[in-house]
């Protein structure tokens, strides 16, 4: 899986989008902040995350890289 977290209108061809806005019509509606993300260990090849991972707290930016290495392979 190639994931595009907090993707926004802008789903790439051939990559999965999670986002946060039902409204953008994500593959994945979660919001990226919550942990665990709805995604099995291991299952994603690649990620992208644009103009989001600047916003969180500290805290929450190492949640989001521990839930990133969970399911990267």
């Amino acid at each position: 899986m190639r994931l595009e977290i907090a993707c926004g209108e802008r789903i790439p061809p051939g990559w999965t989008g999670m986002d946060i806005s039902d409204e953008v019509k994500p593959h994945i509606h979660h919001d990226a902040r919550i942990v665990p993300w709805p995604i099995e260990d291991g299952a994603v090849d690649e990620s992208r995350c644009k103009h989001f991972f600047e916003h969180l707290d500290p805290a929450d930016r190492i949640r989001f890289m521990n839930e990133l290495y969970r399911v990267t392979k």
